[in-house]
């Protein structure tokens, strides 16, 4: 008799109690008839203990698995504290592994259905799900359709050197952003894009996948593909896809899996130079490790 197909979801939250608390809640209704699921939550928060949380999520009508971490980990790097808890504990690598922020809720029914029990190639290493953001009311996937080019990793990386030039491109990308989602489709009353264009309905190759939340086969790690990210913070789509990439395995955009993203704009634009520096060591990184420039 084969095994029971097993999903992980390796939520992060910091600062996020109650998006964590809504992200095991929308798991309610889910289908899980012939799926072993476990949600392991790493609390990234920088708070001397984690119990009241913990004790409201533990409640749930699922397994949970609390994890604080010691300190504020970065985004991959406390995915890392969660995978090695639930290794700890289950002692093998689940079907499919889930890994995203907890804002993000499960609405669909039949969602891990659809990921766990549906035929699909060996060599899918990544599938980007359908990510709804209720924010801009369109899909933030596919992240990246093609890879980018070395100069154009080189850019990124001598742009987020300069704090001023940095935050004028980030503010003058989301107005950008903005007109040409208004430009397909309308601003709703609040001013924000809400699309009505078509969108991509069918399965497709993609370079990377949005990283609010991606699921990983278990080839992905099978195959050595980890999380030993050296950066704190962003760059994390082009590592896993870099990883996926090298590993032989295709990153795939699927639309039938859909979640839905519960991001706010509420943090402002402007970036701090502490954050602006996390944005220059992760380009820089990428881009000497994976895209060197041809002599």
């Amino acid at each position: 008799m084969p095994p029971t197909p097993s999903v992980l979801i390796v939520a992060v939250s910091y600062n996020s109690d109650r998006a964590a608390q809504r992200l095991v809640d929308s798991l309610v209704k889910a289908d899980l008839d012939g799926i072993a699921l476990t949600v392991v939550v790493v609390d990234n928060t920088e708070r001397p203990d984690s119990r009241e949380l913990f004790t409201g999520l533990e409640r749930a009508p699922v397994p949970v698995v609390c994890v604080k971490s010691p300190s504020n980990a970065g985004y991959l790097g406390a995915v890392r504290l969660g995978l090695g808890e639930y290794a700890r504990r289950v002692g093998r690598v689940a079907s499919w592994t889930l890994v995203s922020n907890v804002d993000v809720r499960f609405g669909d029914p039949g969602f891990f259905q659809r990921l766990a029990l549906a035929s699909r190639p060996e060599d899918v290493g990544v599938i980007a799900p359908s990510i709804w953001s209720d924010t801009y009311k369109r899909d933030r996937n596919p992240h990246l359709l093609r890879r980018p080019s070395p100069l154009a990793m080189r850019f990124y990386a001598s742009l987020y050197s300069h704090f001023y030039v940095a935050n004028l491109y980030i503010v003058g990308a989301w107005l950008a952003s903005r007109v040409w989602h208004a430009a397909r489709g309308v601003l709703d009353a609040a001013g924000r894009p809400e699309t009505r264009s078509p969108v991509l309905r069918e399965a497709r190759d993609i370079y990377a996948a949005n990283g609010s939340c991606f699921a990983l086969s278990a080839a992905f790690f099978q195959r050595g593909g980890n999380f030993d990210y050296p950066c704190f913070l962003f760059g994390e789509e082009i590592f896993v896809a870099e990883t996926a990439r090298g590993l032989g395995l295709r990153v795939v955009y699927d639309p039938t899996l859909r979640v839905y993203h519960d991001d706010h704009v509420s943090t402002g634009l402007l970036r701090s130079r502490q954050v602006v520096s996390y944005m220059r060591a992760s380009s820089v990184f990428l881009a000497r490790r994976y895209f060197p420039l041809r002599s």
